[in-house]
């Protein structure tokens, strides 16, 4: 059973991540791929805010309970906990995992595809839904930019190395070869037994299984329900433990807020391990 007492410095985990986020803030990025790196750490962020406001409960209004009803939502505070696992596990395997250059610029590049592809297969799905003249500027140019992404993956020695599948594979926005998330996961510094666990369990949410309905069905009292929640509460602080240390090994600035504050140094150390 996690306690109240373990995840009573959950507040203080958050804002000391969102310093060492921001110790970049005014910089110059001497490579803009680690923009998308610090997006990708505010989204990780964002999501553990979330989940501390949705453990505060929420009131409504309903037809049998007059004077209204506070409801504790610990089914999305699962949701949003794999979100925030796996957006790391993405950010760790592109930005921070051990690399040379030349891996680097396919990883990314890849990774780009897969995101903004979306907008050219919706195109090519609804070919009449841009009825409007002035947007095929802009358009024309979104594509363009994927092309470039993909003469960026075609540059690297690694995409020469790849099979004829897997290169195509690469250009639709898959990283080749592919790799499990618990693999990843290990990398990262996850044991495999403690990952597979949590990450069932969190999922079970997603999917809406047996399971997870019948979580929610039987946790009657507050107190129980808020159990579920200092679960996901720890693996988040992990996370977040994880991703500050990324970030003060990878920046000096953020090396330098981190060793500003020993204390909550000393608490990022413990719960990365």
């Amino acid at each position: 059973m996690i306690t109240n007492q373990q995840v009573a410095r959950y507040p203080d985990l958050v804002d000391f991540a969102y310093q060492v986020i921001n110790s970049l803030k005014g910089t110059q990025y001497i490579d803009y791929r680690w923009v998308d790196c610090e997006r990708l750490a505010r989204k990780v962020w964002v999501h553990a805010v979330t989940i501390n406001h949705l453990r505060e409960g929420s009131n409504v209004t309903l037809t049998d309970f007059k004077d209204g009803a506070h409801i504790k939502d610990f089914a999305s505070v699962m949701v949003v906990t794999r979100a925030m696992l796996e957006t790391y596990l993405n950010l760790f395997n592109i930005f921070f995992e051990s690399q040379d250059t030349d891996l680097f610029e396919y990883c990314h590049a890849v990774y780009q595809i897969k995101g903004f592809s979306i907008i050219e297969t919706h195109i090519k799905r609804e070919p009449n839904a841009y009825f409007d003249i002035s947007e095929l500027p802009k358009i024309e140019h979104q594509i363009r930019e994927i092309e470039d992404m993909r003469e960026r993956v075609k540059k690297t020695q690694h995409y020469q190395k790849l099979d004829k599948n897997q290169q195509e594979s690469s250009l639709k926005g898959s990283l080749c070869p592919k790799r499990s998330i618990e693999v990843v996961a290990e990398s990262a510094g996850f044991k495999s037994s403690f990952f597979q666990k949590v990450y069932m369990n969190l999922s079970s949410y997603i999917h809406g299984d047996a399971l997870s309905g019948a979580h929610i069905h039987d946790a009657k009292t507050d107190e129980e329900r808020d159990a579920f929640m200092r679960l996901s509460m720890v693996t988040a602080m992990m996370v977040l433990s994880r991703l500050i240390l990324n970030y003060a090994e990878k920046f000096p600035e953020a090396k330098a807020i981190f060793e500003s504050d020993p204390n909550r140094a000393k608490l990022v150390r413990i719960l990365s391990k």
